[in-house]
């Protein structure tokens, strides 16, 4: 069993997806509440 280290560029890339992932499922539920308004 291997011991993952995260290093920095992995903490940074991991925040930046969860961002642009939150980004993203924030448009969509905008744009899908003004669709059905």
């Amino acid at each position: 069993m291997q011991v993952c280290i995260l290093s920095p560029a992995t903490v940074l890339r991991k925040t930046t997806f969860f961002c642009i992932l939150l980004v993203v499922f924030h448009l969509e539920t905008y744009n899908g509440t003004k669709e059905v308004y």
